[in-house]
């Protein structure tokens, strides 16, 4: 059997021809138009966010320079400065109807009502003795307010 399977011949192997590859095919343009598009939204969506939040960027850089300041003097004046800037964060992104007239603990309710995980009512008597009796007692407490501040510019809705 093997001197029969020698002698067989099975002749040339045909190979078949190449398959062709180009971007001739109109799915080709297509994608590439879509990927295109969406990639040109999405960086619209994007600058239009930083620009929406740039607000908040500026807030946050003067709550810092009002907290370096607190830690060098311990001013009571610069609790009054930091609700100041609280306010005028509020007035940019709420109507001045809403906000404008708010002062004590209405004020520290709406500031909490607007973003979820900050606390301003408990610091309440240290607010009051640093914007009415120009003293602070629990300096600790400031600094958690101003971590609160912070939290709310970055969170607020």
């Amino acid at each position: 059997m093997s001197a029969q399977a020698d002698n067989i011949d099975l002749g040339p192997l045909y190979e078949p021809a190449p398959v062709g590859f180009h971007f001739e095919t109109m799915g080709w343009p297509i994608l590439f138009s879509t990927l295109g598009i969406l990639i040109i939204v999405t960086l619209l969506k994007v600058g239009i966010k930083y620009y929406k939040n740039a607000y908040r960027r500026q807030a946050i850089q003067l709550i810092n320079t009002i907290e370096n300041r607190f830690q060098t003097k311990q001013e009571a004046s610069c609790i009054n400065d930091m609700m100041v800037v609280l306010k005028q964060v509020s007035l940019t992104t709420y109507a001045r109807n809403e906000v404008a007239d708010l002062s004590g603990v209405a004020w520290l309710e709406f500031l909490e009502s607007k973003s979820k995980g900050t606390s301003f009512l408990k610091y309440d008597k240290v607010l009051s003795q640093a914007l009415y009796q120009n003293k602070i007692e629990q300096p600790e407490e400031v600094k958690q307010l101003f971590a609160s501040s912070k939290k709310w510019i970055n969170h607020h809705t």
